[in-house]
């Protein structure tokens, strides 16, 4: 309603009530009225106001805004609506929403105006944000599309908003995409992994970043890296998502070029490690989400490998391999359960090849490649005009038996590889839960072998060494034992092994040789007399490869213990002898220098020959209980180890017998000229504690024992 004269007295109580501010003015532009909500907008006050012009609220550039109400006498004069600005007391602008409107007296003139000013500074700001915000958006290089808060899998969301860039990069117009679902940029190579962790995000109205293949309207496909965030109204409602998508397709490509030299075999062009447990991930996920994706895992080793690589050379070693990829592409091309295509052919390491076929239909597809590749690779092949042979032992792991990861899968199957080399090679094995229940021990044994040592698990036995002509003990082997917790008494044959293939052997080396030479020292403060006179410990592989680093080690062991050098005999095998020759010799010279004996372990069951004993700086020759074990009624043996005893000792060395069980066998070795000996006829390995009693309660009766025995079987 359009006020025709300044309010009356019963109005004024309303007017002042209002949110909005009110005043009047006369025809002279002076103020009549101001109500509470001018002050509080405008600063001034109404004592301040009445009277005085209403152009103090106009700014310098606004004075010639003052309103010129005209009408005419047969019609109603119209109410004028504005956006302004006004000047408060205080100097400062506001942005203001005006309505103006003609105040008339009873003849209908105009005698005045009535002014209705809202503040709209926090809108008008709102919209400047806005404004730049679209302004923004619509200039961003990045694609950026906005879309309603609706469920994640409703039809929709409707595309309220693109920017140019998204126009330009999909080939859409805005006219075609607003309205229609985000999901017209989808294709056939859409991540629909990375799609659902897209979704789980939504549904918890949570921000998320993601990287897909975006495909524009003529189908090419182009890479994004994309942000999507929700956008909440004032009430905290969240009403839109906004999504700020990158295109990535160069960086992409180049990643892809990167990858794919980084994750092929130069000398195969096969995929390597990375690439096939990549593709074995997505396997294995496939088959988790769809049963019927079954897929087999193949892990070839080739033998023979090594011998064509150290007689022929690597050169003849790389040319086996690319012949070898040749046979298993061919075979793998003309398969009748799988195409090239469906599979994964990859060279895993050294001559280590591995295989993923997809798509079986059951375990027996998987046998039927076996067999095929077993066939084609039982052919000789021609390297550098020689004919060379390369037969594989095959391991195998189905989906169907087993839901483990990739790196757990190959494990399997490499587990089921050397089960096939254990069955005489050239074959295949499926990997079965036996085989899951010896790796599991495996992996318990080698994870809390880590900690043997620290748990006080791990002790030394002593077994001691016997002089079969006085029946005195002279020294004592120390043997390393496990006693695990919830396992029980682990055998060294099956933990030693382990020890040795992770690298722990060293570490527990060292403690085994700390403990046998403390051992010794306490023996011989207790009883100088019937003491051992030295200790022996054996020495692996990798203790052996230390080279300078053991030669330091020993010197600080013997250090510590007081014992004179010569008190410490070290054990090694002749095959870990003849692994590095050379290096083997001049360690071993070292070791010598300075006091310290070595003894060649479980001689005749290495490929040495007795000549060889020449060139290495052996005190001791022990020969294996291997022999020991078919006397005294073999007559062959019993000439072999005569000779051997004689080599030995005409070389100066000491010949030692091991597994030695009855009088009989210590009195034949006696007899042929064996010095030293030791097993089950003289002791068990015994607790260092034990030691001196089992010497003392035992010496007197095996010297007589011996002596008696020889005596016999010389009058026989």
């Amino acid at each position: 309603m359009i006020p025709t004269a300044p309010p009356a007295d019963h109005l004024v109580a309303i007017f002042g009530s209002a949110i909005d501010a009110i005043w009047y003015t006369d025809a002279d532009d002076a103020v009549t009225f101001w109500n509470p909500a001018a002050e509080r907008l405008l600063g001034y006050g109404a004592a301040e106001m009445i009277g005085r012009s209403a152009a103090i609220l106009l700014p310098p550039d606004r004075i010639g805004e003052r309103p010129v109400i005209a009408c005419h006498a047969d019609e109603r004069p119209p109410a004028t609506l504005f956006e302004t600005v006004r000047l408060r007391k205080d100097g400062t602008a506001v942005e203001v929403e005006v309505a103006l409107s003609p105040v008339m007296d009873s003849c209908g003139q105009i005698i005045g105006t009535s002014c209705i000013a809202r503040d709209i500074s926090v809108r008008r700001a709102a919209q400047r944000e806005v404004r730049l915000l679209y302004t923004s958006l619509a200039h961003l290089n990045d694609i950026v599309l906005i879309t309603e808060a609706e469920p994640v899998d409703a039809p929709g969301p409707k595309i309220v908003f693109v920017n140019e860039a998204f126009e330009r990069h999909t080939g859409y117009s805005a006219a075609e995409a607003l309205g229609r679902s985000p999901r017209i940029l989808q294709g056939v190579e859409t991540d629909r992994r990375e799609l659902d962790r897209i979704r789980r995000a939504l549904e918890a109205w949570q921000p998320v970043r993601a990287q897909l293949a975006n495909y524009k309207k003529d189908g090419t496909r182009f890479w994004v890296e994309i942000d999507i965030a929700p956008v909440a109204d004032e009430k905290g409602w969240f009403t839109h998502w906004i999504s700020v998508q990158r295109d990535i397709t160069e960086r992409k490509t180049m990643e892809r070029a990167l990858s794919d030299s980084v994750q092929r075999d130069k000398l195969t062009g096969l995929a390597n490690r990375t690439m096939f447990l990549e593709q074995l991930e997505l396997a294995i996920e496939r088959f988790r989400n769809d049963g019927e994706q079954r897929f087999a895992v193949f892990f070839l080793d080739f033998d023979r490998f090594k011998l064509v690589n150290d007689t022929l050379g690597h050169g003849a070693g790389d040319e086996l391999l690319r012949q070898i990829t040749q046979r298993l592409r061919t075979q793998l091309r003309a398969s009748d359960v799988t195409d090239f295509s469906a599979g994964v052919l990859s060279r895993f390491g050294g001559d280590e090849f591995l295989l993923l076929i997809n798509r079986i239909k059951a375990p027996t597809d998987a046998v039927q490649v076996a067999e095929r590749l077993l066939n084609a690779l039982v052919a000789p092949y021609e390297i550098l005009g020689r004919e060379v042979h390369s037969s594989a032992s095959i391991g195998i792991v189905t989906s169907d038996d087993n839901t483990c990861g990739a790196e757990e899968m190959v494990r399997n199957a490499d587990v089921a590889m050397y089960e096939a080399k254990r069955a005489g090679r050239a074959c295949w094995v499926m990997f079965n839960e036996s085989m899951h229940t010896r790796l599991t021990r495996h992996m318990t044994i080698e994870s809390d072998l880590r900690h043997a040592i620290a748990n006080d698990e791990l002790y030394v036995a002593y077994q001691p060494i016997v002089d079969l002509a006085t029946g005195r003990v002279v020294s004592a082997e120390a043997l390393l034992r496990w006693q695990h917790p919830t396992l029980g008494a682990i055998s060294p044959a099956e933990f030693i092994p382990i020890a040795e293939e992770t690298g722990l052997i060293i570490p527990v080396g060292r403690w085994v040789q700390q403990q046998a030479c403390r051992a010794l020292a306490q023996w011989q403060a207790l009883d100088p007399e019937h003491a051992p006179v030295s200790i022996s410990v054996n020495v692996s592989r990798a203790e052996l490869f230390l080279g300078d680093k053991l030669f330091a080690q020993l010197q600080e062991t013997i250090e510590q213990s007081g014992l004179p050098p010569h008190c410490l005999t070290l054990e090694v095998t002749e095959r870990e002898v003849m692994r590095d020759p050379e290096a083997t010799i001049k360690l071993m010279h070292k070791i010598k220098a300075i006091g310290i004996k070595m003894s060649m372990d479980d001689f005749g069951t290495g490929t040495s020959s007795l000549g060889v004993l020449r060139s290495y700086p052996f005190d001791t020759i022990k020969i294996d209980r291997s022999f020991v074990s078919d006397l005294p009624g073999n007559k062959d043996v019993l000439a072999v180890i005569h000779a051997t005893v004689n080599l030995i000792e005409n070389l100066g060395m000491t010949s030692l017998a091991e597994g030695v069980e009855t009088a009989a066998q210590a009195a034949v070795l006696h007899s042929l000229g064996c010095r030293l000996a030791q097993g089950y006829l003289f002791s068990r390995p015994i607790l260092p504690e034990q030691m001196l009693a089992t010497i003392a309660a035992g010496s007197a009766g095996l010297k007589v024992a011996g002596h008696a025995l020889s005596e016999e079987l010389c009058d026989t």
